[in-house]
């Protein structure tokens, strides 16, 4: 990303800041709908619609710096950045009743920083946690690290249910969150739901096909994308090298909530890895008062398909 592109972006974040640009108004062919402002169909051509259309959408985003640092002792080698970006986010308003359109688009530059590809001649290692502010798959890139984060459709129904396939941020599961502590949060692209039957009962289900991580700028097939950076060892204690061994498809999710009385709930998650892992989460909560309190219970059991594999390639051991 040159500084051409950065003014650019910047402007932009500018402008979206303008209550003129953020303020939701009536417009012509514009309704209530459930407390969204909603797009009803035009009357006729040329009436300005697509202007009405951009204008009840909404406008949000942020700017921010963040500085990291590492001092090891004696000779190791010290390492320090700083980085600086933005997001943008824009949202449209209802149409016909029902569907959404959003798109989000985040940035990121190397402020100024030490040389966070060196490896460290004693350690054998590079910097680890400084690079992760930029990306640690191009340790010496610092402008273009730009990410198309968000592009997707949300079909709205019901009271509060929805259905939303794309690219989109995800943060209401346990394991599948967003984990925003550097410069971009993790993203994934697949299909979510959520569905509400009763007050108290709800239902989320999703099928995720890729993902890019929080110190990345790229998307990635799950297949891709377990393993990438760090594959540790078996329990044998020789290397593994599971990546891209089995030919995963995506993650699927189901999740269950139950508002049991005002102070308890329950929430039951099922994460299904093709042909890695399988996961369940149970997990009551209550609160009296300042009190909180809660249990969880969580087991993982290997995928059939591991067996199959050679030792080293197995991503959990049967």
């Amino acid at each position: 990303m040159d500084s051409c592109r950065i003014s650019i972006y910047l402007g932009l974040f500018l402008i979206s800041l303008s209550p003129s640009v953020v303020a939701q108004a009536s417009f012509p062919h514009t309704e209530e709908v459930g407390g969204e402002t909603s797009i009803a169909p035009p009357t006729q051509a040329g009436d300005g619609s697509l202007n009405v259309f951009l204008k009840a959408g909404h406008v949000s985003g942020h700017i921010r710096n963040f500085t990291m640092a590492t001092f090891n002792q004696g000779a190791l080698t010290n390492y320090w950045a700083n980085a600086t970006g933005g997001a943008i986010h824009y949202e449209t308003a209802r149409i016909f009743e029902h569907f959404q359109l959003g798109v989000k688009g985040i940035f990121t530059f190397n402020t100024f920083s030490s040389d966070l590809s060196w490896v460290d001649p004693l350690a054998g290692k590079a910097a680890k946690w400084e690079v992760e502010l930029f990306d640690v798959n191009h340790p010496k890139e610092k402008y273009d690290l730009d990410r198309l984060e968000e592009l997707y459709l949300k079909f709205h129904f019901g009271k509060g249910s929805l259905i939303e396939v794309g690219k989109f941020d995800l943060d209401q599961t346990p394991l599948l969150n967003r984990r925003d502590g550097r410069m971009k949060p993790f993203v994934f692209q697949g299909a979510w739901s959520s569905i509400h039957w009763t007050e108290n009962h709800r239902t989320q289900t999703g099928w995720i096909t890729q993902v890019s991580p929080r110190a990345m700028t790229q998307f990635f097939t799950i297949r891709e994308a377990v393993g990438l950076q760090s594959l540790g060892r078996q329990p044998n204690g020789t290397p593994s090298v599971y990546h891209e061994a089995a030919t995963t498809s995506g993650i699927g999710v189901v999740g269950w909530h139950y508002q049991a009385r005002q102070n308890w709930k329950v929430q039951v998650w099922e994460f299904y890895l093709d042909r890695l892992t399988n996961i369940n989460w149970l997990q009551a909560d209550i609160q009296e008062g300042p009190w909180v309190g809660g249990v969880q219970y969580v087991v993982q059991l290997p995928h059939p398909f591991q067996k199959g594999l050679e030792y080293t390639q197995r991503y959990m051991q049967p």
